[in-house]
């Protein structure tokens, strides 16, 4: 079994040497899970560098969560808030999912509970299970926030007890 996983990796690092970009796709999930390989988060970025150029949703997503959290690269939120929505623009669903994660805790990028919302919105609509769970949390933050504010609205000013009050 690791033979046949040996000469997979071969085959496709060699079509890939040859322009091939369609290899990136395997090849970089194969180094960025350590398929019967290590771990190797560099070799992972350069397959999806490749597979990104051949307009790879899964590719141009994996590029996004690398740099945003710092695997393989320094951590970049721009880079990784650039990939991410490249691969958006594709309607990769995951890519919804993550920016919407993005957005709803202000993880990289300005907060926008609208902007997570939409992004949930589109990933739900392209079948995308994990988005239910980015609306749970996001409405629960919600929740949490306005109870906060109408607990503090809501409670009046408490008085100083002094003994001239009475």
């Amino acid at each position: 079994e690791q033979t046949e996983m040996d000469g997979a990796i071969v085959m496709l690092q060699e079509a890939m040497d040859q322009g091939f970009v369609d290899a990136g796709v395997p090849l970089g999930s194969i180094y960025y899970w350590g398929q019967g390989v290590p771990r190797d988060y560099s070799r992972a970025l350069t397959a999806y560098k490749m597979g990104a150029k051949g307009g790879h949703g899964v590719c141009l997503h994996q590029l996004g969560y690398m740099y945003h959290n710092g695997e393989g690269v320094d951590v970049d939120y721009k880079q990784g808030l650039a990939w991410s929505q490249k691969a958006v623009a594709l309607d990769y669903s995951s890519a919804h999912v993550r920016l919407g994660t993005m957005y709803g805790q202000g993880d990289g990028v300005v907060p926008s509970w609208r902007r997570a919302r939409e992004y949930y919105a589109r990933a739900l609509e392209l079948g995308d299970r994990k988005a239910e769970e980015g609306v749970y949390n996001m409405s629960e933050n919600i929740r949490t926030v306005t109870n906060e504010r109408t607990s503090k609205a809501t409670t009046p000013p408490s008085l100083p007890c002094h003994p001239t009050h009475f």
